[in-house]
């Protein structure tokens, strides 16, 4: 009965071993899965952060298009009213030029 029980105390080791060694594994296999995971949270933050930032700046620099268009509309207005104003302004002085006789100069007498 001695072998009988050198032999199951074998066994019963070498089951222990086998478990414990599994055990191992996967706890390292844990871990390595874990910090891949953290790794790549914290590179898809910066990512995020970096495109956040560009997307801030993009909107710091850039006009808006309703904006720029709305501009546009005045400026091409106020051309508009320059042109009539000075349209104005040349048929007023033709007027003036036509009742004077339309000479300039310096008339001796």
């Amino acid at each position: 009965m001695g072998d009988d029980l050198k032999w199951i105390v074998t066994v019963a080791i070498g089951i222990a071993t086998v478990i414990g060694g599994l055990l191992m594994r996967d706890r390292h296999m844990l871990a390595t899965i874990r910090k891949g995971d953290e790794d790549a949270l914290r590179h898809s933050r910066e990512g995020d952060d970096r495109l956040h930032e560009r997307i801030n700046r993009v909107r710091d620099e850039y006009v808006r298009r309703d904006d720029h268009d709305r501009s546009q509309d005045a400026l091409r207005e106020l051309l508009m009213d320059i042109r009539q104003g000075q349209a104005e302004l040349n048929r007023r002085i033709d007027q003036v030029l036509t009742r004077n006789g339309g000479g300039g100069g310096d008339r001796a007498g």
